[in-house]
């Protein structure tokens, strides 16, 4: 598990090289509120579409 966001951050830099994402979607987003109603969650499926690269372009 991560826990720091530099961490977090430098984990997806390594994954994903500049994505070029062109839309993102929220799917089955639900609200956790706390019994008091003072503290509330938000809770979501993202679902990223991605460009393909320009032609001749090198991978990664």
């Amino acid at each position: 598990m991560i826990t720091e966001r530099d961490k977090a951050v430098t984990r997806i830099d390594a994954l994903y090289s500049n994505p070029h994402i062109v839309r993102s979607q929220y799917l089955n987003p639900v609200a956790h509120v706390s019994d008091s109603g003072n503290f509330a969650v938000l809770a979501y499926n993202l679902d990223t579409y991605v460009a393909a690269p320009p032609a001749g372009s090198p991978p990664g």
